[in-house]
C-alpha cells in the first residue's frame, strides 16, 4: 500500500485493508450481516406500505397523521430550553414583514 494511500486512512480514522485471510473473512460477515439487515428493513418496509394503505382505504389521512405523529415524536426529545427558543424565534419570524415579502416571492414560483 502506497504512503499516500496510508496516509489518507490515517486521517479517516479508519484501518487499511489488509491481503489476509482474516480481513477477507471479516468483509464477508460484514457483507452477509448487511445484507440480511437489509431484508428485513424491505419486509418492514413493505409492512408499513401495507399498513398505510389499508388505513387510507379505512378513510385515515395516513400522510398526514404520519406527519404530525413524526414532530410530536421529534419534539419529545427537545429540551424545555430548545422548545423556548423556538417558540421566541417562531414568533418573531410571524410577525416580520422580511417573512411575509419572502412568502410572497416564493408563492409566484
Amino acid at each position: 500500500m502506497s504512503e499516500e494511500h496510508m496516509r489518507q486512512y490515517e486521517k479517516d480514522g479508519e484501518q487499511p485493508l489488509k491481503a489476509d485471510t482474516k480481513g477477507l473473512e471479516k468483509i464477508e460477515r460484514f457483507i452477509t450481516e448487511l445484507a440480511e439487515l437489509e431484508l428485513k428493513k424491505q419486509l418492514v418496509n413493505d409492512e408499513i406500505k401495507t399498513l398505510k394503505a389499508d388505513y387510507k382505504e379505512g378513510g385515515v389521512a395516513v400522510g398526514l397523521v404520519s406527519r404530525i405523529f413524526a414532530i410530536v415524536r421529534k419534539n419529545r426529545k427537545k429540551t424545555e430550553k430548545e422548545k423556548f427558543h423556538e417558540e421566541v424565534i417562531l414568533e418573531w419570524l410571524q410577525e416580520s414583514k422580511i417573512v411575509d415579502e419572502a412568502c410572497l416571492l416564493l408563492e409566484r414560483d
